[in-house]
């Protein structure tokens, strides 16, 4: 008992920020809700970050049953809606619109904390297990959802919400067949993130000018407030947004088809120019031929500088010639990402199993057009700590190599590189040994990354045999082993991990290497099966 009030008295003499911490570091790891059980105190204690993040169920907000206690809403800092925004078949759609709208307005006017909103509008959202016993999954019979997304008055009132500051949907944006009237006078509350996440299976086709529209209505009122702004490109309202100012936008995203802004025949500089403030800029653009991949910079533009004095981190695919980029990157950069969108892995992966049918293609520069392009970068002499580049192995192993080792020579500040390597028409693993050499003088590296894009191929020349007929585990495993040996056997000074993805897997989890030194200055490599995120790469998936 004596012990008990010990540990009770030393738990309650942590400030708050500190107990906030532990509770913040318990949350993920599904710990905290255990603790709060334990007692009272603790139970109240811990409720502001338990309950920070709570979920709601978008097609049973006619119900009660369907939202968090109101008990809790003090506490919540983030609402979830999770599915889409059914309807129920014997209401009609506008009364029923009505009826979400007026209970979504009432609770989150009722939550002061609330900080954020999300929307999950994907179909396969209702599925998943709800974090709260008293949430149940909607009656099917009940419910049908011809229209994914979310309804235009449903939007409104979301963005309206005084308190919300961050809004993020993960699926569709704009219900099919829903028209946004042109509000002049629409006031949305001051938005810091502005946010729509699409995967490849979530790209649509239909309803895009209306989404342009609704997303052009929105967009004007949030441009001088925004400072995190991710969009589809293929709903992307590019004719408007030349017309606004930027001024506190610091991360911006654009991911999707490249022949939707192809064809709008307005350079993406025009907008990106009138960002002075970007520190992050991904642009993320699948290609259906080289045609659609426009020059971020054309060479009609007279620039000097990047109108970005302040930019950290860039993605975009590996720059043609034409393209001046590359030319102008301020000193402040420290991650570059010469990559392609969608992986090469997940774009094969998914093709194979039937699951997607996109108008793009998978294109993915040389190994001659990466050296190429990292020469511009290399002369000046630019500190990057991150470097991914992605290219097609169709040429001599000694242009491979050539590539690497310039990498270790033209960035030696490096602490984590990335090289996705597609074989395409060859069937060659990677020199590992030579590449582990290459990299090894690199004094600061932390992390290898390297995708080895291990598989075989069908009777025609390039095309890849289906999963079933792929590789063996038995051979993958023993070509892993040999690339870890490589690694081992020329260790840098600093590494720390190595990460592998040996070939396209359904969960595309990367095989996560420990290395460490023994008193005798042995590397020792161990894997591990749940290890963290490392400097910013996901050890599972990384889309």
């Amino acid at each position: 008992m004596q012990s008990t009030q010990y540990q009770s008295k030393t738990l309650r003499a942590l400030n708050d920020d500190c107990l906030r911490m532990i509770y913040a570091f318990l949350r993920p790891q599904g710990a905290l809700r255990p603790l709060s059980l334990t007692c009272r105190w603790l139970r109240e204690d811990t409720k502001p970050v338990l309950f920070e993040r709570s979920y709601a169920i978008a097609a049973k907000l006619d119900g009660t049953e369907g939202l968090p206690p109101p008990v809790l809403w003090p506490y919540i800092r983030c609402i979830v809606f999770l599915g889409p925004f059914d309807m129920p078949i014997e209401v009609p759609t506008f009364s029923e619109g009505f009826i979400h709208g007026q209970r979504i307005a009432r609770t989150c006017s009722e939550m002061p904390q609330l900080h954020g909103i999300v929307v999950e509008s994907k179909e396969d959202a209702k599925q998943t297990s709800w974090p709260f016993s008293h949430i149940t999954a909607p009656a099917k019979p009940r419910y049908r959802s011809p229209d994914l997304g979310i309804p235009w008055d449903i939007i409104s009132i979301l963005l309206t919400t005084p308190q919300v500051r961050e809004f993020h949907v993960r699926g569709p944006f704009l219900q099919m067949g829903d028209v946004p009237p042109w509000y002049r006078d629409f006031n949305p509350s001051p938005l810091t993130s502005f946010q729509i996440t699409l995967g490849q299976r979530d790209r649509y086709p239909w309803g895009v000018r209306y989404e342009q529209e609704a997303l052009a209505i929105i967009l004007r009122a949030l441009s001088t407030s925004l400072q995190t702004l991710s969009l589809p490109s293929e709903s992307l309202p590019l004719h408007s947004m030349t017309l606004w100012r930027w001024p506190r936008l610091q991360h911006l995203c654009i991911c999707g088809h490249a022949r939707s802004i192809a064809q709008t025949d307005i350079p993406l500089f025009r907008v990106l120019s009138r960002m002075p403030s970007l520190v992050t800029l991904s642009l993320l653009l699948a290609p259906s031929t080289d045609d659609d991949l426009q020059p971020v910079i054309p060479a009609r533009f007279n620039v000097d500088t990047l109108p970005w004095p302040e930019l950290r981190s860039l993605a975009t695919y590996c720059p043609s010639p034409m393209d001046q980029i590359l030319d102008h990157l301020p000193p402040t950069l420290d991650h570059l990402s010469l990559r392609s969108w969608p992986r090469s892995y997940q774009y094969y992966l998914n093709r194979g199993h039937g699951q997607i049918r996109r108008p793009w293609a998978f294109i993915t520069p040389l190994v001659s057009d990466v050296l190429r392009a990292l020469h511009r970068i290399g002369d000046r002499r630019l500190a990057l700590k991150r470097l991914e580049v992605a290219y097609s192995h169709t040429e001599e192993e000694e242009q491979e190599l050539e590539l690497v080792r310039y990498i270790s020579a033209a960035f030696p500040d490096l602490q984590a590189l990335y090289l996705h390597r597609n074989q395409r028409a060859s069937t060659t693993l990677p020199p590992m040994n030579a590449i582990a050499k290459a990299v090894s003088c690199l004094q600061h590296l932390r992390l290898l990354r390297i995708y080895l894009d291990i598989h075989e191929y069908g009777e025609r020349r390039g095309r890849r045999a289906p999963i079933s007929r792929r590789s063996s585990s038995k051979t993958i495993d023993r070509h892993v082993a040999e690339a870890v040996a490589a690694v081992v056997d020329n260790p840098g000074p600093s590494l720390q991990y190595l990460h592998l993805l040996p070939a396209p897997s359904l969960d595309t989890r990367w095989r996560v290497y420990r290395l460490e030194r023994d008193q005798a200055g042995v590397v020792h490599a161990y894997l591990e099966d749940d290890a963290p995120d490392f400097l910013g790469y996901s050890v599972v998936g990384d889309d």
